[in-house]
């Protein structure tokens, strides 16, 4: 019942019946079909998150910029909160979240990459 919703003929993502063309509303897009400013302005503007990557020269590899961290701290935890980071890495959420005046315990396996992120939080902090 719930897969039939909206493909009658009387409703308005469909009008002329069977081989039109749907009514797109923050549709997924083909690979490349975005380019730059050319990103449409959707209703909700937090489909698609335009980043940069940032340079960081320490010895891990899968670094990620600060700035999709700042996103996603302002989301979805208050001033002074507590956040929670299992997979430390090179330490960017706590870097961002101290920045940010927020609590933060990072975990990670790998005791480098531990003492990576202590020194580029420590670092940042001053």
């Amino acid at each position: 019942k719930r897969y039939m919703r909206a493909r009658g003929n009387n409703n308005k993502y469909l009008q002329e019946g069977t081989g039109a063309k749907r009514q797109s509303i923050n549709e997924a897009r083909e690979y490349g079909e975005y380019i730059g400013d050319n990103v449409p302005k959707f209703r909700n503007n937090r489909d698609i998150w335009t980043i940069n990557t940032s340079a960081f020269k320490g010895k891990h590899y899968a670094v990620f910029p600060p700035k999709l961290v700042e996103l996603c701290i302002k989301a979805g935890c208050p001033k002074k909160g507590l956040i929670l980071d299992p997979f430390m890495g090179s330490g960017t959420v706590g870097m961002v979240a101290i920045r940010m005046d927020r609590e933060y315990i990072g975990i990670d396996i790998n005791k480098d990459y531990c003492q990576i992120a202590k020194e580029r939080i420590e670092k940042n902090m001053k």
